[in-house]
């Protein structure tokens, strides 16, 4: 039975956010006036220019005057202030008027007229009645569910569904890049002759930490260090007025079209500090000013720079991904790479088989036939007992333990340090170097699974 809609469960959640949008409303409003009446400074400026916004409904006068904090201090900027439709038309250019300002960076600015204390109780009134509207909505619905009888009706689980419970959960892909929120995007905002010491190269996150810009790379490079579907969740996820339908279901695709149609440009770059990646724009706009901001940055983990490498194509960064993930320690993090293992295997497809490359295809493809082992819930020791390799890199890395013979002999018994499983390696002659065979050794009285690695985990 499908719940309606429009329920009083719903109603009293809407009621309850739209009281929480008002009260937030009310209070940022006030707590900015407050504070351009508590902390502004007495400026007078004089008007350069006038900008009147149709779209917008919004009239803009650019005025000159003293940002500097310091009474005997000078620092005359072009600041922008919005007006009444009244003051617009009142204060023409090369007037004065007075101005409240708060110094920052950008500075902001009102006239001093309209900066006056205003009282924002009805808006605290609206939000308190929403709100109160909306516990006593979802008071009534809890109220009718707990004394309306009950049937007993026996619920039926499908067969499909008792089987997907008992998997493990993969992540996907695009969980493993998380967007930050910013406290300012803007880097810079002025004339167009400026020292670039003026742009600033620290960007405050609002959990408080911050992150330098560095290394400034095009954004046509991101492909190589992003994966595809990540790439389309930073283009999508921008702050821009992009617009990418609903069809482009690929990064390469997005970005390529992006530069097409000429949205994105040199003018968009990007860069990597440790765990972050950040997307930002640098130009200079129509009026003579310089524009810098940052369109977001998101938290990349090694995993996703692992995939990238993976299915970039280049035979040379998948093979230090491969032996990334041959080496990685946690083994359930390897297998949340299973929902890309498509993506893996046609870029495996587009690697020359034969020459010295074919070497790297070898342990590329190991690589992925671990990750879907370990998805499986199986370990990933039979995968390399299907090889013709010698155990001695693997028990180096810690995947094996010698448990019987030393290094040179012709036959070797090693241990899988994660399964507790036994394969007997047998050496044989092959045409340039020798091969080895692995098979598994039988334990008496053995109930584990063939394929399957105990409960434990690594």
């Amino acid at each position: 039975m499908k719940t309606p809609f429009l329920s009083l469960t719903t109603g009293g959640i809407l009621s309850i956010l739209l009281g929480l949008i008002f009260l937030a409303i009310s209070s940022h409003r006030s707590g900015k006036n407050d504070e351009f009446l508590k902390h502004g400074l007495l400026r007078e400026g004089r008007v350069v220019s006038q900008e009147e916004r149709p779209d917008s409904s919004k009239f803009i006068l650019r005025l000159i005057t003293n940002v500097s904090p310091k009474v005997t201090g000078a620092d005359m900027q072009i600041i922008p202030v919005e007006v009444k439709e009244t003051d617009f038309k009142e204060l023409t250019v090369g007037s004065l008027r007075k101005l409240i300002l708060i110094p920052g960076d950008p500075p902001r600015a009102r006239l001093a007229g309209s900066t006056t204390r205003r009282n924002h109780r009805f808006g605290y009134v609206l939000s308190s009645f929403c709100i109160c509207l909306g516990i006593l909505l979802l008071w009534l619905e809890w109220r009718h569910h707990h004394l309306a009888p009950r049937p007993f009706v026996k619920a039926h689980v499908p067969k499909d569904r008792k089987e997907a419970a008992k998997l493990p959960a993969l992540a996907l892909l695009s969980d493993i890049m998380e967007k930050q929120a910013l406290r300012n995007p803007i880097l810079y905002q002025g004339p167009f002759e400026f020292s670039y010491s003026s742009e600033k190269t620290v960007i405050e996150l609002k959990d408080g930490t911050n992150v330098r810009i560095s290394q400034y790379r095009p954004i046509t490079q991101l492909p190589q260090v992003l994966a595809d579907k990540d790439l389309l969740h930073v283009l999508r996820s921008a702050q821009s007025d992009w617009e990418l339908v609903d069809t482009i279901t690929t990064g390469q695709l997005a970005l390529s079209h992006l530069l097409k149609e000429k949205h994105a440009s040199s003018a968009d770059q990007f860069f990597i500090n440790g765990a972050y990646l950040g997307l930002l724009h640098r130009d200079e706009t129509e009026n003579g000013q310089w524009h810098a901001f940052v369109r977001g940055i998101w938290k990349i983990t090694p995993l996703s720079r692992t995939f990238a490498k993976l299915t970039s194509g280049d035979p040379r960064l998948a093979r230090q991904a491969a032996f990334e993930i041959l080496n990685h320690s946690d083994l359930s993090l390897i297998a949340t790479l299973a929902p890309g293992l498509p993506e893996i295997r046609n870029a495996l497809k587009r690697t020359p088989r034969t020459g010295k490359i074919a070497d790297d295809r070898r342990f590329i493809t190991r690589a992925a036939d671990i990750i879907h082992s370990l998805a499986k819930g199986n370990c990933y020791c039979p995968v390399y007992a299907k090889s013709s390799d010698p155990a001695h890199i693997a028990i180096k890395k810690g995947k094996f333990t010698l448990s019987a013979g030393k290094k040179g002999d012709k036959k070797t018994e090693v241990t899988c340090t994660h399964c507790q499983k036994k394969y007997l390696l047998h050496e044989h002659a092959g045409s340039y170097v020798p091969y080895y065979v692995w098979d598994e050794k039988k334990e008496p009285h053995s109930t584990t699974p063939e394929g399957h690695s105990p409960t434990s985990t690594a």
